[in-house]
């Protein structure tokens, strides 16, 4: 009983979230944007979970050369266009991506600035090193409401404890001064 309940239970998570019963396969089907470019000796295809990119908005970049990791490192630049955009370049070595066989991953808190920025895949093996560049990218800003006003809205309880402060304060020296009469 306890086999066939196990059983049920399992066919159930399958019909319900599908996406983690075959997450053993290739690139998620949910990740927005596909592209197989050439880097070298090397046909890699790097997805990304969200496209347009946003400014400060977290995403994942998946790169899965079509011959498997085995053997191979690879690295990521993001490359700004100008140092108005953002003043450095941020590199990341890809680690093997759990969900994924075959395949490497990053997975960061979003890009730190909107507008041009390039995306260059280091991949190094036995056939040698390869180097290739997405598209420019340009990345929208960020989504929701402008930063500024999220900081506000943020410290709206702040504003009242100092208000709650200031008035608590005064209270205290009005009742201080009629005590001492």
């Amino acid at each position: 009983m306890r086999r066939i309940k196990a059983l049920l239970l399992g066919l159930l998570m399958t019909l319900v979230m599908p996406s983690v019963a075959l997450a053993h396969g290739g690139i998620p089907d949910e990740d927005k944007h596909h592209e197989s470019i050439k880097a070298g000796p090397y046909t890699v295809v790097v997805a990304m979970a969200d496209w347009p990119l946003k400014a400060l908005k977290s995403n994942r970049f998946i790169v899965q050369p079509i011959d498997g990791i085995e053997g191979k490192s690879a690295t990521l630049r993001l490359i700004p266009a100008s140092p108005e955009v953002y003043p450095r370049t941020i590199t990341h070595t890809l680690t093997p991506y759990p969900g994924i066989q075959n395949a490497w991953a990053y997975e960061f808190a979003g890009m730190p600035a909107a507008g041009p920025w390039r995306i260059e895949i280091e991949v190094n093996g036995a056939a040698g090193k390869g180097v290739a560049e997405l598209a420019p990218v340009t990345v929208e800003g960020p989504p929701g409401v402008p930063l500024w006003l999220g900081w506000v809205m943020g410290l709206t309880p702040v504003y009242g404890l100092v208000w709650f402060g200031v008035r608590e304060a005064k209270r205290v020296r009005r009742l201080q001064t009629l005590e001492a009469k």
